[in-house]
């Protein structure tokens, strides 16, 4: 008695691959194992002495790892003569999203006083141009870094900083004369 089509030895790699259920079974099981074992390697980097993050199988170190109990951003806002402060957001001076603006202010924080100043005199030139109500009675423009407590921000919603440095100031020009 003969094989099974999908079990017998094939005899030359011009016959047609063995097909049938037992076949696709077969290839499913293999494929299964293979995806598994992809999506599950990363898990290894985590009983690592030195795990390294490697895309696309990551094991997200950034939510494995402790943060520290205090974050320190950097941060634009525009100020009243009367002291009231309206966040600026990084609309204001790149096109691209919120990480892109915290990068640059980051990069320009970096660079020190003489990258920083551009950057705000650019910001304060587009407030004193904008129509927002918010910023209608604003005089200056600060670039800060605060320092936070994570607990108290998140857990309890105070927004209010440890404390805050000012990094560079600029004044708004005069509204009608930009």
């Amino acid at each position: 008695m003969l094989a099974p089509r999908a079990c017998r030895a094939r005899a030359s790699l011009s016959d047609p691959p063995p097909t049938g259920p037992a076949m696709n079974r077969l290839y499913a099981t293999v494929v299964s194992l293979l995806v598994c074992g992809a999506v599950l390697s990363p898990l290894r980097e985590g009983f690592s002495d030195a795990p390294k993050d490697d895309f696309p199988l990551s094991w997200f170190p950034m939510f494995a790892r402790p943060r520290a109990a205090e974050e320190t951003p950097v941060y634009v806002v525009a100020v009243e003569a009367a002291g009231a402060r309206h966040k600026v957001p990084q609309t204001f001076w790149t096109s691209g999203g919120f990480n892109q603006g915290a990068t640059q202010l980051l990069t320009a924080r970096r660079a020190g006083a003489k990258a920083l100043e551009p950057l705000c005199t650019r910001v304060a030139e587009k407030v004193g141009r904008s129509r927002r109500k918010e910023y209608a009675e604003t005089v200056e423009v600060r670039i800060l870094r605060g320092r936070y407590s994570r607990e108290t921000f998140f857990r309890d919603g105070d927004r209010t900083p440890l404390d805050e440095k000012t990094l560079t100031t600029c004044a708004i020009p005069a509204r009608g004369k930009q």
